[in-house]
C-alpha cells in the first residue's frame, strides 16, 4: 500500500504533511505497526517519527473491524488535551459535527476516488475546548492485487472453484477491484446479511433465508467479522465445501468455521491459529497449486482402485467359472478320447486321438496297441506317419518318465494355474502397479469426491471383458482337437495341455496389465491422457517377463501339472496370436469402458453428492 499525495482537505489550515502526521499520532508509532494501516501510515517516506515523541500519548484504541477505526488521546506540547482518529471516511463523516454539510461532499470524493480504484482513509480530531469532532481531511492510497490474482482466480475457475470476496472495504472499491479481477458483477453491501444472535447463538433457517441472497454473489463489502463467519456457516450448510482465506484477527473466526482455513503470508498469529494451512509465500497460486497435486493424487487413488477391482474381479471370477464350467477332461473326452481307466487326477494309459494334423508327436508308434504302456528311448525320437501317408495321427496325453518309461495319461478333471504362475502374475503386476504413483494424470476440471459404486460398476464392466475373453479362449483352447471348432477354423494346431497352461498364463498376464491403461482415464479412451514413462517403463518389463516366461517355459511338470513354452515345437506363432487377440479385446473393454460412463452420465445414475443446485452451480467449491 502506498499513500498518494493527492489529499482532501476538510478543515482550514490543514496541508498533506499535518493530516499524515497527525494519522501517525492515532497509531503507536513507538511500537511495530499492528495493522497495514498502520504500517503504512508509519513507513511513508518524508514521514518524521521523531517529530511524534513531543506529544504524550494517554490513551489508544486500535482498529476494531466492528468500529472501522483507531483512536488516540495525546497532550501537545503545549499541555492541552485532544484526540484523534483515522478510519473508513463513512464512520469518520459520521462522528463529525458538521456531517450534513460535508456528507454529500465526502461521499462523491469517496465515490470517484473509489472508481479508480484508489481507497481512502478519513482522520479526524478533537479538542477538549469544543468537544467536537472535526473533519481533516482524507488520506488516499492505492492497494491493488497482486499481478498474479487475477491469474489465480481464472485457474480457480478452470477447477471448478468459485470466488468471493467478502471484504470490509467501501462498496465502490469491492466493485472495483472485483471488475479489475474479473470476478462478476455480483457485490452487494452488508445489508441483509446474517448477524449473530444476541447470545452469539447462529441464526436458524441461513440456507432458506439467506442461501438465495450469499450462494448466487461474487461478494460482500463493508462486511464485520460475524458477517464473514456467518457467509462460510451458510455456505456449508448448503452443502459446499468452501475455504476461506485470511490474515487479521477478525478473520480468524471464519477460517475456523471454513472447511479449509488458509492464513496468508504475514498473518496475525490468531488466523494463523486458526487456520488449517498457512501460507508462507506471497500470493494465492500456491493454492491452486495445492488443488492441482491434491486432485491428481485423488485421480491416481481413484485409477489405482479401479484397477485392483477389475484385476481382481477378472483373476477370481475367471478360476472361478472354469474350474466348474470348464473341465479339460471332458473336452478330452468329446473329440474321440478313451475315457481313462486308473483312478486319480491322471491315469496310467495312453488314449489315442484320431485326427490328422501336419503337426507330430515324437515317440509313438500308431500301429501298436495304445492301450499299453510305451518304453521310449528319448535320445532316439522318431516321427510318425499316419495310416493314410497324408499327415500324422496326434497325441494328446500329459506324460511323464517313470522308471525309464513315458507314463501318460488324460488331461485333468479341472483348470487349473500352477501356483507359481499365479504368484509370477501377481508379483509383476503388483511391481508395475507401484509406478501408477508417478504417472501421468489430467487434474479433474471440478471437484473430486470418492463415488464407489460408480467406480465399481465401471471396473466390473472392464473386469468382465478381461474375464469373458480369457474364457473365450480357454474354452477354443481345450477344444483344439475338435475338427470343427475355433482352432481348427483358423487353421492353428490342436494344443499340448502344458501350452494351454502357459497361452492362460500370458493371456491373463497380459489383459491385467492392458486393464491397467483403461484404468487410468476413467472418463475416456485410454489414449486421451499420455501414461507418465515409469509407468509405460513398468509395464513394458512386465510385459516382457511374461511374454518371454509363456514362450520358453521348459517342457515338464509344475506342481503335477504339465506346461510347455508357446514357442517351443514346431509352431511358434502362437504368443503372437495371444498378443494380437489380448488387444482386440482391450479396444472392446475400453469402449465398454466409455459407454458405460457415458450411459451413467446421460440417466444421471449414482451421481455424486452435489450442493443445492437452485441456490449454486453444479460442481463448485467456494472460497
Amino acid at each position: 500500500m502506498v499513500i498518494q499525495e493527492d489529499c482532501p482537505i476538510y478543515t482550514p489550515g490543514e496541508t498533506y504533511e499535518s493530516v499524515l502526521f497527525q494519522a501517525a499520532l492515532a497509531a503507536k508509532w513507538k511500537e511495530p505497526p499492528r495493522d497495514a494501516l498502520d504500517t503504512m501510515v508509519l513507513k511513508t517516506s518524508g514521514q518524521d517519527l521523531s517529530k511524534c515523541d513531543a506529544y504524550k500519548q494517554l490513551d489508544f484504541t486500535p482498529f476494531d473491524p466492528r468500529t472501522k477505526r483507531t483512536e488516540g488521546k495525546l497532550e501537545g506540547p503545549d499541555g492541552k488535551v485532544f484526540r484523534i482518529t483515522k478510519g473508513a471516511p463513512h464512520v469518520i463523516l459520521g462522528m463529525c459535527h458538521n456531517k450534513e454539510e460535508l456528507e454529500k461532499t465526502v461521499e462523491d470524493k469517496v465515490h470517484e476516488l473509489g472508481s479508480r480504484g484508489v481507497r481512502s482513509l478519513a482522520l479526524a480530531r478533537q479538542d477538549n475546548e469544543d468537544g467536537k469532532w472535526k473533519m481533516l481531511g482524507i488520506l488516499t492510497f492505492l492497494d491493488p492485487p497482486r499481478p498474479d490474482t487475477k491469474q489465480t482466480i481464472e485457474r480457480c475457475a478452470h477447477y471448478g472453484v468459485r470466488v468471493k470476496m467478502i471484504t470490509g472495504d467501501h462498496l465502490v472499491i469491492a466493485k472495483e477491484t472485483a471488475r479489475v479481477l474479473g470476478m462478476g458483477p455480483k457485490i452487494y453491501p452488508a445489508q441483509g446479511l446474517p448477524v449473530l444472535g444476541a447470545d452469539g447463538a447462529i441464526p436458524d433457517g441461513l440456507v432458506a433465508d439467506y442461501g438465495t441472497k450469499i450462494c448466487p454473489a461474487d461478494g460482500f463489502a463493508s462486511v464485520f467479522p460475524e458477517h464473514k463467519y456467518l457467509i462460510v456457516e451458510t455456505l456449508r450448510q448448503a452443502g459446499f465445501r468452501c475455504g476461506m482465506t485470511g490474515d487479521g484477527v477478525n478473520d480468524a473466526p471464519a477460517l475456523k468455521r471454513a472447511d479449509v482455513g488458509i492464513a496468508v503470508q504475514g498473518a496475525t498469529d490468531a488466523a494463523r491459529a486458526a487456520a488449517d494451512l498457512v501460507l508462507t509465500g506471497e500470493g494465492l497460486g500456491t493454492i491452486i497449486d495445492g488443488i492441482e497435486i491434491s486432485r491428481e493424487i485423488f485421480a491416481r487413488l481413484k485409477n489405482f482402485i479401479s484397477y485392483r477391482i477389475a484385476a481382481t474381479l477378472q483373476l477370481l471370477t475367471f478360476f472361478f467359472i472354469a474350474v466348474f464350467a470348464f473341465p479339460p477332461l471332458k473336452y478330452y473326452e468329446a473329440n474321440g478320447f478313451t475315457m481313462p481307466v486308473s483312478a486319480g487326477n491322471y491315469s496310467g494309459e495312453i488314449i489315442n486321438v484320431p485326427r490328422k494334423s501336419p503337426y507330430c508327436l515324437t515317440g509313438f508308434d500308431s500301429n501298436i496297441n495304445m492301450n499299453t504302456y510305451l518304453d521310449i528311448d528319448f535320445n532316439n525320437p522318431k516321427s510318425v506317419v499316419g495310416a493314410n501317408g497324408t499327415g500324422c495321427d496326434i497325441v494328446l496325453p500329459i506324460c511323464e518318465m517313470k522308471d525309464g518309461k513315458e507314463m501318460c495319461g488324460s488331461w485333468p478333471a479341472f483348470f487349473q494355474l500352477p501356483v507359481l504362475m499365479l504368484m509370477l502374475i501377481t508379483l509383476l503386476n503388483d511391481g508395475a502397479l507401484i509406478s501408477v504413483g508417478y504417472d501421468k494424470v489430467t487434474p479433474s476440471p471440478i471437484p473430486e469426491q470418492w463415488n464407489l459404486a460408480r467406480l465399481f460398476i465401471v471396473a466390473t464392466v472392464m473386469g468382465g471383458v478381461a474375464m469373458g475373453s480369457s474364457l473365450l479362449l480357454l474354452g477354443a483352447a481345450l477344444d483344439s482337437n475338435n475338427p470343427s471348432g475355433i482352432f481348427a477354423g483358423m487353421n492353428l494346431p490342436p494344443m499340448e495341455y502344458g501350452k494351454i497352461i502357459c497361452m492362460i498364463y500370458l493371456k491373463v498376464s497380459l489383459s491385467d496389465f492392458l486393464t491397467l491403461f483403461s484404468c487410468r482415464t476413467q472418463e475416456g479412451f485410454f489414449w486421451s491422457v499420455a501414461p507418465g514413462k515409469p509407468l509405460v517403463g513398468a509395464v513394458f518389463i512386465s510385459l516382457m517377463i511374461s511374454t518371454f516366461l509363456a514362450s520358453f517355459w521348459p517342457e515338464g511338470l509344475l506342481d503335477g501339472l504339465p506346461v510347455m513354452g508357446l514357442a517351443l515345437g514346431e509352431y511358434t506363432n502362437m504368443p503372437l496370436w495371444i498378443w494380437i487377440y489380448c488387444i482386440i479385446w482391450w479396444f472392446i473393454q475400453d469402449v465398454l469402458k466409455v459407454i458405460t460412463i457415458r450411459t451413467l452420465n446421460h440417466f444421471d445414475l449414482f451421481p455424486n453428492k452435489l450442493a443445492d443446485m437452485s441456490l449454486y452451480d453444479k460442481g463448485t467449491d467456494v472460497v
